[in-house]
């Protein structure tokens, strides 16, 4: 699951899954893994910023992902990409 969904660090500061215009991404991360229990999903995606840089966003996608029932282990993260390229 490509990241660019999740807005990791407004997330982490109010405590609650903050989403943009790419949320079907993770609507989709979602209705893969209720679908497929035994899959495996791989989340991408780390922090943009170059100074400072905040929570991971697959990081606090994986933690939103479990919070809504899918199990940790079916979650693959990689959490160190900027961008897509």
């Amino acid at each position: 699951v490509l990241g660019g969904a999740v807005q990791s660090d407004e997330s982490v500061r109010r405590g609650q899954l903050t989403v943009n215009e790419a949320a079907e991404r993770f609507i989709a991360a979602l209705d893969l893994g209720r679908r497929h229990p035994g899959a495996r999903i791989i989340l991408s995606g780390g922090s943009a910023a170059l100074l400072n840089p905040g929570a991971p966003e697959a990081d606090v996608t994986k933690a939103h992902l479990v919070r809504l029932g899918l199990e940790p282990d079916s979650l693959l993260v990689e959490n160190r990409s900027r961008t897509t390229a």
